[in-house]
């Protein structure tokens, strides 16, 4: 299963990646998703890539850097069950 979360605009502030963060963990205990690998956006520097990295040390998983294009077309994709490339 994928869990695809996106954000409507740049996440700037600490209030809107704390709502980003609850959203993630609200979604987790309603679907009973464990992720096993985390993918992020390429840029180490926006708060949801920092937010990845502490979870790939905390939850000892892989992460995955992903240009945000193709990363857009991915989830679609696991959303809709396509496999093919």
């Amino acid at each position: 299963m994928s869990l695809s979360v996106s954000t409507s605009g740049n996440m700037e502030n600490e209030e809107t990646l704390e709502h980003f963060e609850n959203t993630i963990e609200l979604y987790k205990r309603l679907f009973r998703i464990k992720p096993e690998v985390i993918a992020c956006d390429l840029h180490p520097e926006y708060l949801p890539s920092k937010y990845a990295a502490r979870m790939r040390v905390n939850q000892n998983l892989p992460l995955i850097p992903v240009q945000p294009h193709h990363a857009h077309i991915v989830s679609c994709m696991a959303e809709n069950t396509v496999s093919r490339r």
